[in-house]
This record gives C-alpha cells, sequence and structure tokens, in this order.
C-alpha cells in the first residue's frame, strides 16, 4: 500500500509474504511459520511477538530513511528494546536494512540484548549509509554480517563468526567471537587497547592503532599494514601481508608465515619475539633496537628469502636457520 498498514489481531501467515507500506502497525502476534516475512517500510510499530522458522527482513521502503535499532537509538525506522525482544527466537536469519539503503543505521539499547538468530545489518554496499552500534552488539554464538559503503563504528562484539563490510571500521570495545572475524576496509582501535578473540582474525586492508595495544587471542592474517600499535600479541598462528610498525613489542607466540616481504618495526626498542617457526618465501626485516628473538626453526617450511636485523638491537636464535 501507498498509505499504513494496521493489523489490530493476531496475524497468520500461510505462504512466503511481503507486507509493504509507508507505516506498519501490528496489535498482537505475527507468526510466519516455515514462510518467509519481509516487512518493507519507513516506520514499524510492534504490538506482539514475531514468529517464523524462515527468514525475516525488516527494510525501509525510502531508500533515505534512517534506521534505529533499541530505545536509545536514532532512526526514523525504529525498533525499541521491548519491540527486539518480540523477535522471537527460531528464524533462520534476521536481516534488517536494505542493498539500496543510504540512511544511517544506529543500534543503541538501553539495556543488554542479545539477538537469538543469526543477524546480518546491511546497508547499501556503494553510497550505503554510516552503521553504528554505540552499546555492545550481541548475537550469542550465532553469526553476524554487517556490510555498508559507509563507515562502521562497534562497541563492543559478542558472536559467532563475524563479518564486517564497511569503508572504514572504528573498533570502539572488545570483540569476542566463538568463529572467525573477518574485516573487509580499513580498521581503526579505538577508545582504548583492544582484544580481538575468534579463531581466525582476518583484515585485508589497513590496521591504524591510535596508540592503544593490540591483543588477538586466537590465529591472524593481517593482509594490510599495522601502523599505530602500542603493544601487540597473536596467541595463535600469523600470517603477515605487510609491514608492522609498533612503538612497542611485538609476541608471536604460533607459528609466522609471511605472505609478502615484510619489515616488522618497534619504534620504541621494543622486544620482538617469535616463540615458534618462521616461514614463507620471501624477505623478512626486523628493526628494533631491543632483542630480537627467534624461538624456533626458520625456513625450515619454507626458506626464507632474506633475514635482515638492525644492528642496534640484539638477536638470539632458538632453532636452525
Amino acid at each position: 500500500t501507498s498509505g499504513t498498514q494496521t493489523y489490530t489481531g493476531a496475524v497468520t501467515v500461510n505462504a512466503g509474504l511481503t507486507l509493504s507500506a509507508s507505516g506498519i502497525t501490528t496489535g498482537s502476534t505475527l507468526a510466519a511459520s516455515a514462510n518467509a516475512l519481509t516487512l518493507t517500510t519507513d516506520a514499524i510499530a510492534l504490538g506482539g511477538a514475531v514468529s517464523g522458522t524462515s527468514t525475516l527482513v525488516i527494510q525501509p521502503k525510502t531508500d533515505t530513511t534512517t534506521i534505529g535499532l533499541g530505545t536509545d537509538a536514532s532512526g526514523t525506522l525504529s525498533l525499541t528494546d521491548t519491540e527486539l525482544g518480540r523477535l522471537s527466537d527460531g528464524f533462520t536469519s534476521i536481516t534488517i536494512g536494505s542493498t539500496t539503503g543510504t540512511g544511517a543505521i544506529n543500534y543503541a539499547t538501553s539495556g543488554s540484548y542479545t539477538f537469538n538468530d543469526p543477524l546480518t545489518i546491511r546497508s547499501a554496499t556503494s553510497g550505503g549509509g554510516a552503521i553504528s552500534a554505540t552499546t555492545a552488539l550481541a548475537t550469542g554464538t550465532n553469526n553476524l554480517t554487517i556490510t555498508t559503503g559507509g563507515t562502521v563504528g562497534l562497541a563492543g562484539v559478542t558472536s559467532g563468526a563475524l563479518a564486517v563490510t564497511g569503508n572504514g571500521i572504528t573498533l570502539n570495545g572488545d570483540i569476542t567471537t566463538s568463529g572467525t572475524q573477518g574485516y573487509t576496509g580499513a580498521v581503526t582501535l579505538g577508545g582504548g587497547d583492544r582484544t580481538l578473540q575468534g579463531t581466525t582474525i582476518t583484515t585485508s586492508s589497513t590496521l591504524a592503532g591510535g596508540s592503544n595495544a593490540l591483543t588477538v587471542t586466537g590465529n591472524a592474517s593481517f593482509g594490510g599494514a599495522i601502523t599505530g600499535v602500542t603493544n601487540l600479541s597473536v596467541s595463535g598462528t600469523t600470517t603477515v601481508g605487510a609491514d608492522i610498525t609498533t612503538s612497542g613489542t611485538q609476541g608471536y607466540t604460533g607459528a609466522v608465515t609471511l605472505g609478502a616481504d615484510t619489515i616488522l618495526t618497534s619504534s620504541g626498542s621494543g622486544a620482538i619475539n617469535f616463540a615458534s617457526t618462521v616461514n614463507g618465501a620471501k624477505n623478512l626485516t626486523v628493526n628494533t633496537s631491543g632483542a630480537t628473538t627467534f624461538g624456533g626453526v626458520v625456513g625450515a617450511t619454507t626458506n626464507l628469502t632474506s633475514i635482515t636485523t638492525d644492528a642496534g638491537g640484539t638477536v638470539s636464535f632458538g632453532g636452525n636457520i
């Protein structure tokens, strides 16, 4: 409809359904069962539980409409904490936002809230609106996907696998996942030292530390240069695809693989420590006036092209080269 749609009583959906209106109001339950449900609207009011075992999509009717998720969020298409709680567990996925949307999306709840199903928050990948979460996003062990051509800001995340795509991604809180973490776009650490905990953390572009420390609990794959980090530590394996510069220490507990010619620098004479093996047919340069330690065999699986260390520091080897 071109106007609003209001459903006062309980609604049962018997087939895949799209409701499209300038505003949608439900006064009672909306049960989709095993049918896909799409709500396309610029304003929504949910008066009862929304349930189903297929997909749920809530998206703006007008591309420029802003979306607010949570009582403290700003946005025209708005769901309060209470309304978010009416999204019942059981959907195969919940998607909020549109692939053509350009309006900003803000997540800010007044209390803690956990999405019970896999969640996608999306905007247009070209010219999309900013997606900002000013309170921590939680999906339990369910996957979380955030995609936009605009900026992304996250106050913190707890989820299954996490995939974030944006034109500038700022991490303003720690990120904990039971699966992988993937960041497509330049990453900035904001607001303090950051811990990324997951099975494998992958960055495809640069990472700017903002004078904060970065701790990776899990494996890491760095696809772009790292700068502005104080201390860097990785508990698992590390694949290095570009230069890494810290003002303090660098610690690599697991095996390190060079994916490109790499310069590791500590500008503040911090120790650079490889506790395990180092492999990769690339040139490795380690620059620090502090201690450089190779704790494992270097080049046993794949010979390095060359190793160069800073003459101003000390170097120790715990295995063959």
